[in-house]
């Protein structure tokens, strides 16, 4: 079974890649100085955590290396973090070697379809921090 490539996909798409690495780093930043104080939506109007909440936090204490604090606030935010860094990286390799690298992950994406677990994965957790979510309310 071949799955169809998203990173690669986008690393091809050079103002994607802009958005994708320069998106999330503002969004930091923001946050860090405190003049961005963001609130998740679906906390707010349902008083449960979503998918991605904590998720901020844990980067930024990642970032800080206090790992496991940032494992606590979110068990992807490393992974997640290491996936971006890494994404950065390639963007700004010369375009030979961007090309070759990005071939790699291409061929990597399509035959393990690794990017589909990884989603699969979070959305489980979700759905799973989602019930517990539920069960203490009830």
């Amino acid at each position: 079974m071949r799955f169809h490539s998203i990173l690669a996909g986008t690393l091809k798409n050079r103002l994607l890649s802009v958005l994708i690495i320069a998106l999330p780093l503002l969004f930091m930043l923001l946050n860090l100085t405190s003049l961005l104080e963001w609130e998740c939506l679906f906390f707010k109007y349902t008083g449960f955590k979503c998918g991605g909440c904590g998720m901020t936090r844990g980067i930024i204490t990642g970032l800080k290396g206090e790992f496991k604090e940032s494992f606590n606030f979110h068990p992807f935010a490393i992974p997640l973090l290491l996936v971006w860094v890494g994404y950065a990286v390639v963007y700004f390799l010369p375009k030979k070697s961007r090309d070759k690298v990005i071939e790699k992950i291409e061929i990597t994406e399509t035959k393990t379809g690794i990017a589909y677990v990884f989603v699969a994965i979070f959305a489980i957790f979700g759905l799973v921090r989602f019930i517990m979510e539920l069960c203490r309310e009830g």
